[in-house]
């Protein structure tokens, strides 16, 4: 299963030396914005946490997290606002839209 539908292309890889905090891979969907789940879980996470919350997760901007069927977390960032297609406790199959990647 694939994020986008597609072609697509890595923006920003794991752990860069110029970024040495960063712990994931950016992806931009060339084709489709349409952000899709890699693996089946259930929704923990659908939304924007403020600057104020402290942290570094208001840099993520709107995102999904599901807690997937392999005990492992996945995270949906940088999506548009208004764009999220799912709620926290839904639970998604591999395939499902999440949202809406920004621009």
């Amino acid at each position: 299963m694939t994020i986008f539908k597609g072609r697509n292309r890595v923006t920003s890889g794991f752990r860069l030396s110029a970024r040495p905090s960063h712990n994931g891979i950016d992806l931009v969907g060339d084709d489709d914005k349409t952000v899709h789940a890699v693996a089946g879980g259930t929704v923990g996470f659908a939304g924007i946490v403020p600057k104020s919350a402290g942290g570094l997760t208001w840099q993520w901007g709107y995102y999904v997290r599901i807690d997937g069927n392999d005990n492992r977390k996945y995270y949906y960032c940088h999506l548009a606002a208004g764009s999220l297609l799912v709620r926290v406790g839904q639970r998604v199959q591999a395939g499902t839209a999440c949202g809406g990647q920004a621009l």
